[in-house]
């Protein structure tokens, strides 16, 4: 059997994380944050939910799984993106405030 670029790349990836998860652990931080959603945890990250999905998949970010994918993410993960516990707490109330708000055309429209 033959490996293709991208599935030797994929390996890699996987390997590389793997390691660095076990030679890098996330240091213990106490927060009184509950678990995040993935879109929650994105937001307090700045990137997008695939982004996060993907790098759960790779092993990159640990995550809670209960009953199937609805992934739970702890702020302790929020470490290996520089984000504290403060700034992910603004951000994903930001986030919440801009999915209530109607959009711009029904604003206007009213």
């Amino acid at each position: 059997m033959r490996l293709d670029e991208a599935m030797l790349e994929r390996i890699a990836d996987l390997v590389v994380s793997k390691l660095s998860a076990k030679l890098f652990p996330l240091p213990h931080v106490p927060s009184p944050m509950k678990k995040m959603t993935v879109q929650e945890f994105a937001a307090a990250i700045q990137r997008g939910p695939e982004f996060v999905r993907r790098e759960i998949r790779l092993g990159r970010i640990p995550a809670a799984v209960i009953d199937g994918p609805p992934y739970l993410l702890s702020p302790r993960a929020l470490a290996r993106f520089d984000v504290t516990v403060e700034e992910a707490q603004h951000r994903i109330a930001l986030w919440k405030r801009a999915q209530k708000q109607p959009p711009e055309s029904e604003q206007s429209a009213a």
